[in-house]
């Protein structure tokens, strides 16, 4: 009697386990599927950097023995709107100086037209174009350090091949 009675014990344990296991197995199979907030595709600006910024520049072509070295001053007017940059700036060349013997001129010193710019920024990064050279860089409220390239590799934006710059800008806010 004894043995009969732990045998059905024990089957009853048996069923009492394997209910519990399958309940819970149902449970996490029945579970509601929680809405998993997604990251933002972008970070919102550290900083509104609408306004003017200007700045000082060095650069050269983008070869590996350059022909022109320059300086200049970059001044700046962006306008934001959330991530988006957009705005213009005006490049004045203040020294132009050319390293080779070559008939390749450098460009002349002086003021040059207003250039549009349109990109966007993350952050405390930016990044944007003027349909030229690519610009990207980091800022804080005040100041703002840029690399810029042109041409990378002799092969320019529109597929053409050409001698690009490449350079850097450091600009505070005006």
């Amino acid at each position: 009697m004894r043995s009969s009675l732990l045998i059905i014990l024990l089957f009853l344990s048996l069923i009492i386990v394997s209910c519990t296991v399958e309940t819970k197995k149902v449970a996490e199979t029945n579970k509601p599927e929680l809405d998993k907030p997604e990251l933002d595709k972008e970070i919102s600006s550290a900083r509104d950097l609408t306004g003017k910024w200007a700045g000082l520049s060095t650069y050269q072509n983008n070869v590996a023995n350059p022909n022109c070295i320059y300086e200049g001053i970059f001044d700046f007017n962006f306008q934001q709107n959330n991530n988006e940059l957009r705005g213009s700036y005006v490049l004045t060349i203040t020294k132009s100086t050319k390293k080779l013997q070559t008939s390749l001129p450098c460009s002349p010193e002086g003021k040059y037209v207003p250039t549009n710019i349109e990109g966007t920024i993350s952050s405390s990064s930016i990044k944007f174009s003027d349909g030229f050279a690519d610009y990207s860089g980091t800022f804080t409220n005040n100041l703002m350090n840029l690399d810029f390239e042109s041409c990378p590799n002799n092969t320019c934006s529109d597929g053409s091949l050409g001698i690009g710059l490449k350079g850097n800008i450091k600009l505070n806010r005006k």
